[in-house]
């Protein structure tokens, strides 16, 4: 058994901007989406890192279970080296990064990033060279046994080498026990996971298990390509089937519109892809309406901040405050928010005429499922410029499609201060799916949380834009910054997240 797996072990804790990644509690590592990037290195954040020190552990104690029952099988994990792949690709680095991995990773004498067929040498060597079992277990590198050392273990400040996680036999056991936990749905022979084929379309029955669809199915066909691409994979066949079955019950069960939204959590792309075709494209079913009462829509009353400029959005925030009698989405846990110059996103979400002075928006926060389990979901979305420019630049708009309903919001820039000592943005928006129509408010900031003094302030710009003492607003629960610093939050902190409601004095 050969495992390919690379150096960045090393650096497996600042890859993923997580402190004491490899501790067992803080197995599996949380969904990254890619869209920040690594202080310094200036990669796209990811968990690549510590999968590769975990296939390291795992083969190692793999080996000497293979050692114990005799079976003759060894198993070794190899570093092939920096090898000309996509992965090595100039677009996908930092010029930085490019040079640490040719340092550490290059070989005297060949090309960096070197040829696939030199990074094929170490798996070859070791399938061929006699002798080879009495070293099972070891990390390879150009041929010989190398040592798994100079972990970091840190994102934020000096990055000081310490030891490799994992190495004692108690945590490789525990990870063990783990993995099996992970693979348990999927370590039965292969013909009891093969997907059923489901025939769609061409006048064929609908599938019962599709439940509400069903009873639009002359409608639902024309989402075929999306169903077939839905029902074809396991994962979200499993998801769809989940989401019609919760989505029945909390309708049986008198349960509000956005009750019924966590019947779609955790996110799976292809399945609300489904209902995007089936809710946004052919109104084939119909949500329940959201009765939720929101006070008046005041983009019209509110004039905004024209020292806003769309590059004053870029970079990375943290939703901090949040308006409560608006929609409550923005009071959710670890709300992270990252601005990145323009790109076009995938279907279903649609490019505006003109894409000038627009913005990609990945924002991340903790959702809870309808067994009240909680997830990190992951959106990107559009933020820019309102039709023809109007209101330009403090009258903005947000579009996407979240959970298979697509949203427009109409944002009102209330402050910029991007250049104070503690820079914040104070938002106000109308928008409206085909649920219903909402408004929300709420502030960035920098950092997790806002200090006595920035919280004055967002007080003072609150006040001045007509917003009342009896209004309350939420401070963001976003202590799962704090669990990368320090490691006295619990385990299941990420089940437990609280959003406090807070009042903001105005004076």
């Amino acid at each position: 058994v050969i495992n390919l797996v690379s150096k960045a072990y090393r650096m497996a804790c600042p890859m993923a901007k997580r402190f004491q990644c490899m501790r067992i509690h803080r197995l599996p590592p949380p969904v990254i989406d890619g869209s920040q990037k690594v202080p310094v290195m200036g990669i796209p954040v990811s968990n690549y890192g510590i999968a590769r020190l975990l296939m390291i552990r795992w083969t190692e104690d793999l080996a000497r279970r293979e050692v114990a029952r005799g079976s003759g099988v060894t198993a070794f994990s190899v570093n092939p080296g920096f090898v000309n792949t996509s992965m090595a690709d100039s677009g996908n680095l930092s010029p930085l990064f490019e040079k640490l991995a040719c340092a550490t990773e290059g070989r005297p004498g060949a090309p960096c990033p070197t040829l696939p067929s030199q990074g094929a040498l170490t798996p070859t060597f070791l399938a061929l060279a006699p002798g080879t079992e009495k070293e099972s277990g070891n990390f390879y590198e150009w041929c010989e046994p190398a040592n798994v050392e100079q972990c970091m273990d840190a994102f934020d400040g000096p990055l000081v080498p310490t030891q490799c996680a994992g190495a004692d036999q108690a945590w490789k056991d525990e990870l063990w026990n783990l993995t099996a936990k992970w693979v348990a749905n999927w370590s039965a022979p292969l013909v009891s996971n093969v997907v059923k084929p489901v025939q769609l379309g061409d006048g064929g029955p609908c599938p019962e298990w599709l439940g509400f669809i069903c009873h639009a199915w002359e409608c639902a066909t024309s989402c075929v390509a999306e169903l077939k691409a839905c029902i074809s994979d396991a994962t979200c066949k499993a998801s769809l089937m989940e989401a019609v079955k919760c989505s029945a019950e909390l309708q049986r069960e008198g349960k509000s519109a956005n009750d019924q939204l966590a019947c779609f959590v955790p996110v799976n792309t292809l399945r609300d892809n489904v209902f995007f075709c089936l809710l946004d494209e052919h109104s084939c079913i119909h949500p329940g309406k959201d009765n939720t009462t929101y006070p008046a829509c005041r983009d019209s009353e509110l004039v905004g901040d024209a020292s806003y400029k769309p590059s004053h959005i870029i970079g990375d925030w943290w939703k901090v405050s949040a308006w409560t009698q608006g929609e409550m989405y923005e009071c959710r846990p670890c709300g992270r928010v990252t601005f990145s110059p323009y790109r076009t996103l995938p279907w279903p979400v649609k490019e505006p005429e003109d894409t000038s002075d627009y913005a990609i928006i990945a924002s991340s926060w903790y959702e809870k499922d309808a067994k009240g389990k909680s997830w990190v979901v992951n959106e990107t979305s559009l933020f820019g410029p309102r039709p023809s420019h109007r209101g330009f630049p403090e009258k903005q708009n947000h579009r996407g499609v979240m959970y298979g309903l697509s949203y427009l919001e109409n944002f009102t820039i209330l402050h910029d201060g991007s250049g104070e000592s503690e820079p914040f943005l104070f938002f106000y928006g109308c928008g409206s799916t085909i649920q219903g129509a909402y408004v929300t408010g709420f502030v960035m900031a920098k950092t997790p949380g806002a200090s006595p003094q920035l919280k004055s302030r967002i007080a003072e710009v609150a006040r001045k834009n007509g917003f009342n003492a009896q209004d309350s607003w939420c401070e963001v629960d976003n202590t799962c910054q704090l669990s990368e610093l320090a490691d006295w939050i619990v385990p299941d902190h990420t089940t437990e997240s609280k959003v406090s409601n807070v009042d903001v004095t105005f004076v």
